[in-house]
């Protein structure tokens, strides 16, 4: 029974640093995205 509590105390961490981890490539994604479509529109506006 203790195994068994640390184990999924263990999973539980793992799986929060691994979605912590994801969120912030996600992120990051998002704002380069979002960099690309701003870098469009100015570009746009110069022509």
């Amino acid at each position: 029974e203790y195994i068994r509590a640390i184990s999924i105390e263990w999973s539980t961490k793992f799986s929060i640093s691994i979605a912590r981890i994801i969120s912030a490539d996600i992120q990051c994604s998002l704002l380069s995205a979002r960099r690309c479509e701003n870098f469009d529109d100015y570009s746009q506006q110069v022509d």
